[in-house]
């Protein structure tokens, strides 16, 4: 049975009296489907939408819209009786009344009354052939016919009534299949999403279907819908179909789609990323230092200076000293210091090519610690403490600051005092352009600038420090561990108030840093930290170490040693 449509009954009569018709009849359908359909609570949005399917539904039932607009049919007029015209009379043989042809009919006095239904003149019957005659009673009948027809019976009004019928059946049943194929909010969310969601393939069937299994009605569609479109309105064109996606299957507690369903993301794991083997199996790494592509490394176990890719590979030797240190690469060369039972030796070898290390003559000077600074390097004589300068191609080396005699028992005390500078043996050396900084531990621990030059005389940076040790330089600082009060301190070149970046860190060993982080190692804790040049939290880079030492870092990657192997982490 068609769904009642209030109002639908009157329009359909005013259409079928023709007092309505054309775009009046058109929107006065449309008006009674809307208003039916429309919810209570429906939005300006929801209506006028509600209004455009109800147009679209009457404007495509062609039968309905050519009854509606097609051009009005004159009224049907009163048929007019036949014009009879009175022949002349002529001269003719009197007939008998037994042969009179119209003996015997009921209506043939209808014939001549008029229209008052007084009788007209008398004439003289015709003389008719059998055909005219038989038209002569059709159209008597046809005229009775229109008097009398005032009902159903009468064609007119049957037509009529016919018509009305027929647009009353057309507006309800096509009203009707509106109203039973009309897109529902659940077919809404199947359309969106297909078009909306990162969906493999638009299975509209199995979507609805595994709405409608898991209970999923009208209301909940309804809901749903709007959760969607609060996940994606202000989302980046990029963001909204994730937005979509999560929303959908927080809204519904399920995946409608199924096996089409997009795969989940996994998140990206947080923390430090695990660290990679580099070299593995040197036992006793000493000292580490690294270039663009290579990472360095001297070892006791086996003996020599080493190197390898610095994302793993084969390893490379240059030398086979047992106890070398101070490793430094430059574009062409490496050096480094080997400390020997008869005194310290300067050894260069080429980075490219066959390996043919060489030692560099010093005129009995036996190197300790060295810094290389481009043609020349720093180093500090280990027997007197003298803090000297030598070329890389050899030759008698300069003094920057005079090292202290061998005491003979027997002789007096000098009168006059010492010079200023390390008054002891230095234990480190570094240097840049224009100055070599030295740590010397007594009389006082002291952090020294000595000018390369040898202009002045050296400056102490700072003083009081228990323990210094690792001296390492960026462009403006001076860096060190404070090993007895586990701490990294810092300290302006050019002079100033020695700065603490991190404390209560007993055991710190290695130490080095990039453009923003000063990173060290602490060999108890089997740790490696990080802190900020400008102050701030300490970072744990990597833990669980097996007392790492020394440690390196480039652009991208931190280089630890822990256990014999040693290890890139990236930042």
């Amino acid at each position: 049975m068609s769904p009642s449509i209030p109002g639908m009954d009157a329009v359909i009569a005013d259409v079928a009296a023709g007092r309505l018709r054309g775009t009046d009849a058109f929107d006065e359908i449309v008006t009674c489907i809307a208003a039916h359909e429309t919810p209570a609570q429906a939005t300006d949005e929801e209506r006028q939408a509600v209004v455009e399917q109800a147009v679209r539904a009457v404007s495509q039932d062609r039968e309905l819209c050519e009854l509606l607009f097609a051009p009005p049919q004159p009224a049907a007029s009163k048929p007019a009786p036949p014009v009879m015209v009175k022949p002349t009379l002529q001269p003719v043989e009197v007939i008998e009344a037994s042969e009179d042809p119209f003996s015997g009919e009921a209506d043939d006095e209808a014939f001549y009354e008029d229209e008052e239904g007084g009788p007209d003149d008398e004439v003289a019957p015709l003389p008719l052939s059998d055909e005219e005659i038989d038209a002569e009673l059709e159209a008597i009948e046809r005229e009775r016919e229109a008097r009398q027809g005032n009902g159903f019976e009468s064609p007119q009004r049957r037509g009529q009534l016919l018509g009305a019928l027929a647009l009353g059946a057309v507006v309800i049943l096509g009203g009707a299949a509106w109203y039973m194929t009309r897109p529902n909010s659940c077919d809404e969310l199947v359309k969106s999403i297909c078009l909306k969601g990162n969906t493999k393939s638009c299975k509209t069937v199995e979507f609805g279907k595994a709405l409608t299994d898991n209970g999923v009605d009208e209301d909940k569609c309804v809901s749903v819908m709007a959760a969607l479109d609060t996940a994606v309105k202000g989302k980046k064109k990029s963001e909204k179909t994730a937005a979509f996606d999560r929303a959908l299957v927080e809204a519904l507690g399920f995946d409608p789609r199924g096996d089409d369903a997009p795969k989940p993301v996994e998140p990206k794991p947080t923390g430090p990323p695990p660290p990679t083997v580099v070299v593995e199996g040197q036992l006793g790494l000493a000292d580490v230092f690294i270039d663009q592509a290579h990472v360095y490394w001297t070892s006791s176990q086996p003996p020599g200076v080493f190197r390898a890719r610095n994302i793993g590979g084969a390893i490379e030797g240059f030398g086979k000293q047992p106890d070398a240190i101070d490793v430094t690469p430059t574009k062409d060369f490496l050096y480094w210091v080997a400390r020997t039972p008869t005194g310290g030796q300067v050894w260069v070898d080429k980075v490219r090519g066959a390996h043919a290390p060489t030692m560099i003559a010093l005129e009995g000077f036996s190197p300790k610690r060295a810094a290389f600074l481009g043609d020349e390097f720093a180093f500090i004589d280990g027997t007197t403490g003298a803090v000297m300068m030598a070329s890389v191609a050899g030759g008698p080396p300069r003094v920057l600051v005079p090292g202290r005699p061998i005491p003979d028992p027997k002789a007096r005390k000098p009168k006059t005092p010492p010079p200023p500078g390390p008054a002891a043996l230095p234990t480190e050396v570094q240097g840049d352009a224009t100055h070599v900084f030295v740590l010397s531990p007594a009389p006082v621990s002291t952090v020294w600038a000595v000018p390369r030059d040898g202009l002045a005389p050296p400056r102490a940076l700072a003083t009081g420090q228990t323990q210094p040790r690792t001296l390492t330089l960026d462009a403006t600082h001076v860096y060190w561990i404070e090993a007895g009060a586990g701490s990294i301190t810092r300290v302006p070149k050019a002079g100033g108030v020695p700065e603490l970046l991190a404390t209560g860190q007993a055991g710190a060993a290695g130490l080095a840093m990039d453009a923003a982080s000063v990173y060290w190692t602490n060999e108890p804790a089997g740790t490696v930290h990080s802190v900020p040049k400008l102050g701030g939290d300490m970072t744990t880079v990597a833990s669980g170490l097996s007392n790492p030492s020394f440690i390196a870092v480039d652009s991208v990657a931190v280089f630890y040693e822990s256990g014999g192997s040693l290890f890139r982490q990236a930042r």
